[in-house]
């Protein structure tokens, strides 16, 4: 659920097309989840990282990582 300025929104991932959320449909697109960790994944693929997206504590990588909530987020639905 998103939720801006007290608004539930719904929203179009402009990858894949899902759609989430329960509110006013302003056709506002992001990334869904899952278009997020293939993305990123390949991101840190491409830089010689493994793709680590998804799996939590993996100690000093996690405490550091820029997409922590994000990953979060992914592994719970996973």
């Amino acid at each position: 659920m998103q939720i801006d300025n007290g608004v539930e929104k719904k929203y179009h991932c402009f990858g894949c097309d899902k759609s989430w959320g329960n509110g006013t449909d302003i056709s506002s697109y992001g990334l869904c989840i899952e278009c997020l960790a293939g993305y990123i994944n390949r991101k840190k693929v491409s830089k010689g990282f493994d793709a680590c997206f998804g799996k939590l504590n993996q100690g000093d990588i996690c405490d550091f990582c820029r997409y922590k909530k994000f990953c979060k987020e992914y592994h719970r639905k996973g």
